[in-house]
């Protein structure tokens, strides 16, 4: 909602699903007995895909929390492809870290449909911006993931375009 200094407000709207987003709570959180972290993700690259103006995801965005979770799984692990240059999960199975010294870094990849199928990339994500009140503020919460395709990827609209904001004297 953008709201004007005449009181005016005007909603955009980009029509995302709301069901898009879930929320995992109670005794269906990563790491917790009977959870399948394979599953869930398999589950979200298909609504994805099968989403109007779908896609699949090309990247994963993850806070340091659920890293620390999806490292350790056992199913995540008995999915490494330890022999094979492509197909299955890999992983970072000691410290991971940005040799950098950045606060994004690459952990791994997943390969939707096997050998032949393609890599999501897995990255922890612990950037953060300063809010209007001079807070720190994580772009990716400790407990949350971001899926991400590309323009390519859908079949939607990448739109650009000025906002013409009286507030600002239309400049």
């Amino acid at each position: 909602t953008c709201d004007y200094l005449d009181g005016d407000s005007v909603l955009v709207d980009f029509q995302r699903a709301a069901a898009h987003t879930e929320v995992l709570i109670g005794a269906a959180r990563f790491g917790q007995a009977g959870v399948s972290i394979m599953d869930k993700l398999q589950a979200i690259f298909d609504t994805m895909n099968d989403a109007s103006f779908g896609g699949l995801p090309v990247q994963i965005e993850m806070g340091s929390a659920v890293w620390a979770v999806l490292r350790k799984d056992a199913e995540i692990i008995a999915n490494l492809d330890k022999f094979r240059p492509v197909g299955g999960v890999t992983i970072e199975r000691g410290v991971a870290v940005a040799g950098d010294g950045s606060k994004r870094y690459k952990v791994g990849e997943i390969t939707i449909g096997g050998s032949s199928g393609q890599s999501v990339e897995l990255f922890v994500n612990n950037e953060t911006y300063e809010n209007d009140a001079g807070v720190q503020v994580r772009y990716v919460g400790a407990n949350e993931m971001v899926f991400l395709s590309t323009p390519d990827a859908i079949t939607g609209y990448e739109c650009f375009g000025m906002i013409v904001d009286r507030d600002a004297e239309y400049q």
